[in-house]
């Protein structure tokens, strides 16, 4: 069975406290859904709420804890094309650091060609993971 972060309480909470800028209720909020992701022993899960906490760490100006937060996000789900795109996503958009971005979606690349990942029912396709990485480092390479 797929864990839904959506149904966890205090979800809504914390997108919203994230995207109005209430970096103390998102925090708060996005930690127990970190809980609950790892309570299902959901490593997508837990990867994507690390991800969400290094983006409110980085909005709200602590670098050093995104980048933390981003990490261990990497560690969480190891063999993830997401967590490496959405690590590229993160450093372009809201770090404006272009370069570790394009070094983000290089591993995501080799990865999705590797014998490390596979496709599966609940994941993205090889090809929308292709296309995901293509177009950010369009954008990237855009902006530099």
């Amino acid at each position: 069975m797929t864990f839904l972060l959506s149904t966890v309480p205090g979800y809504a909470q914390a997108v919203e406290a994230k995207a109005v800028g209430d970096w103390t209720t998102a925090r708060t909020a996005f930690a127990a859904c970190l809980e609950a992701a790892r309570s299902a022993g959901s490593p997508p899960a837990i990867s994507g709420v690390l991800f969400w906490i290094g983006d409110v760490e980085a909005l709200a100006g602590n670098r050093a804890s995104a980048i933390a937060r981003y990490d261990e996000a990497l560690v969480a789900d190891p063999k993830s094309p997401l967590a490496l795109i959405s690590y590229a996503e993160s450093l372009s958009r809201i770090l404006r650091e272009p370069r570790l971005a394009l070094v983000k979606l290089d591993a995501a690349k080799a990865l999705l060609v590797s014998d490390e990942w596979h496709e599966t029912a609940d994941d993205l396709s090889l090809l929308q993971y292709q296309m995901r990485n293509a177009e950010l480092r369009r954008e990237i390479e855009g902006v530099r």
